[in-house]
């Protein structure tokens, strides 16, 4: 399996480079390539939890958003309640003066 591994790393790959020369390519340019994919593969994982917790916050906020859009919605019903029970007492009341 070993010997299975190093044709591969020789064998050219789609671009007609073989890992090895992509490596010697990388390391001559000065580029550790395991460092550059842990940089930009964390960078990515990083990117990517921040835009998780963007979408949380995001939707938290629209959640607390609709509760008090609700909150809102019953405080006016109650409202209305009062008023109408306010409007039935004076409805009743002008009934006993004209009685």
């Amino acid at each position: 399996s070993t010997s299975a591994a190093v044709v591969r790393a020789f064998q050219p790959n789609i671009s007609g480079t073989s890992e090895i020369q992509n490596t010697v390519r990388d390391v001559g340019a000065g580029n550790d390539a395991g460092d550059n994919s842990h940089r930009s593969s964390h960078r990515s994982s990083t990117s990517s939890i921040r835009r998780q917790k963007r979408l949380e916050l995001e939707i938290a906020a629209e959640k607390r958003k609709l509760e008090l859009d609700e909150e809102e919605a019953q405080l006016k019903l109650q409202v209305l309640a009062a008023k109408r029970r306010r409007e039935d007492t004076i409805t009743k009341k002008l009934q006993l003066l004209a009685d």
